[in-house]
This record gives structure tokens, C-alpha cells and sequence, in this order.
């Protein structure tokens, strides 16, 4: 009998009690089942570094931009994996911001946020030992997201960042700054992007997740890691980018 690994967005009886007919269920298994919503794939991306299958619940409405199936689909969902048919793709690597010394990863994005008045930071990148200035000004405003492909229809999208196609890039996108030049801006991901906070607070943050309140002078780094993101995907049933994007707005419209 096939082991998996399954990360719920909450626990439904009848689902589980398929899932144990068909699989040993183990934490430490060759492939995880993250059966809910966007928040439940990053949570199981999170936990395991094995491949995902994203799954999205039917019943409560959920988006699940990542996943190509439903909970409907279960039946030939199991059947597949028992006969190992499905592909595995690295569809991005994590992200890693690096602050005092410590190192964390996001799936989605990097952010620093202001906490009451605007946050003013200074603003470069690093590629090997060479160092220089993305903007030419200290920039001031609310804030900032860091994302790639994954994340970017995400926070990113919200925030009128671009929906990135491409893997290997970094895309900074600001948040409500003041000055002359706001547009998002994408840099190579061989790169480093370093900040330095030049006057007031912000809070860095990690898909959501508070790491710290920096203050004047707090520095930080954000850069592409080694950490793949693995997806488990059936071929004859891989959702094409238009459906995705199609749903995911209807899915943030409003019923009347």
C-alpha cells in the first residue's frame, strides 16, 4: 500500500476515511496532499519538502489557484497515484529573507510594511561581491512586497504587482510609495536585494508571518534559495493559466 502525507484545511470524515482505505498515511511520505484552499498548499509547502498535490475543497468556495482538481475528483485522484501516474514539476523555489544572522522562507512573498507613519528605506541589490542603488532615492511610503512567479497573483496581484509567467526573476513591488517612480520592478534571481531602513518602522514579514518591528538603521536580504518548490500534477488534467486567472477573479467577485 502507497503512503502520503495529508494536510487538511479541516477535517472532513468522509475524505479521510477514502483516503485511509486506499494509503497509509504518514508525515514522512514521497508525496503530500494539501486538501483545501491557496493557504493549505503553502501550509503543507511549509511542512513538507516533498512534492504537493493541491487539492481544492468544492463545497466552501475556495480558490485554490495552484490546484487543477477538486475533492469531486478524488476517486480518480487515488487512482492515479496508486498507478503512479502523475509528473512532478518544480514550479518555483522559496524565497529566503535573511535578518540578523537568520534565515527565513516564504512561498508567496517578502513584505515590509509600515506601522503607522510611512516606513523610509534605502533601496540596492548585490550580484556577487558588486552592490548598487536600485532606486535613486531614499524611498518612502507604506511599503514593499517581494515575490516570484508563484506569489505574484497573489498579495502581489492586490497590491498592482504584475502577474509573473517567467521562473528566475525577483519583482519588487511598492506599496503606496511616495516619488517619482513607483512601477514594480524585477530584477535577476542570481541577485540579492538588500534594504536598509533609513527613518521610521516597519514590519518585516514572511507570507504573513511577523519576523520583526526594524527601526533605523536595520538592515535585511531577500533572495532566491535552493529550496524547490515540487508540485504533483496529472498530465490530462493540468488547468491551463487562463482558467486559473479566470477563476481567481470570479472568485474575489462580489454576489449580489
Amino acid at each position: 500500500m502507497k503512503e502520503i502525507s495529508i494536510v487538511l484545511k479541516r477535517n472532513d470524515k468522509k475524505i479521510m476515511q477514502r483516503l485511509r482505505q486506499s494509503f497509509r498515511i504518514s508525515k514522512k511520505a514521497n508525496l503530500c496532499l494539501a486538501i483545501g484552499g491557496d493557504g493549505t498548499f503553502i501550509k503543507a509547502a511549509t511542512m513538507h519538502s516533498c512534492p504537493i498535490l493541491p487539492i481544492r475543497m468544492t463545497e466552501n468556495g475556495s480558490i485554490g489557484y495552484y490546484s487543477d482538481l477538486t475533492t469531486k475528483d478524488l476517486g480518480y485522484i487515488i487512482k492515479n497515484i496508486k498507478n503512479d501516474n502523475f509528473v512532478v514539476q518544480n514550479i518555483s523555489n522559496k524565497l529566503q529573507v535573511v535578518f540578523n544572522k537568520s534565515s527565513y522562507f516564504a512561498i508567496n512573498e517578502i513584505e515590509l510594511k509600515n506601522v503607522s507613519l510611512s516606513v523610509n528605506f534605502v533601496l540596492s541589490r548585490r550580484h556577487g561581491k558588486k552592490a548598487e542603488r536600485i532606486y535613486p532615492y531614499v524611498v518612502s511610503g507604506d511599503g514593499m512586497i517581494v515575490t516570484t512567479l508563484l506569489g505574484s497573483t497573489a498579495y502581489n496581484r492586490t497590491a498592482k504587482g504584475p502577474i509573473i509567467l517567467a521562473p528566475n526573476v525577483l519583482c519588487i513591488t511598492f506599496l503606496n510609495i511616495d516619488g517619482p517612480y513607483s512601477n514594480p520592478i524585477i530584477v535577476g534571481a542570481d541577485e540579492v536585494i538588500e534594504v536598509k531602513i533609513a527613518k521610521y518602522e516597519g514590519i518585516l514579514k514572511y507570507d504573513g508571518k511577523i519576523i520583526r518591528t526594524l527601526r533605523e538603521g536595520d538592515k535585511f536580504q531577500i533572495m532566491l534559495s535552493n529550496k524547490q518548490i515540487l508540485i504533483a500534477r496529472f498530465k490530462e488534467k493540468i488547468e491551463p493559466f487562463h482558467s486559473k486567472l479566470d477563476r481567481l477573479i470570479k472568485g474575489k467577485l462580489i454576489n449580489k
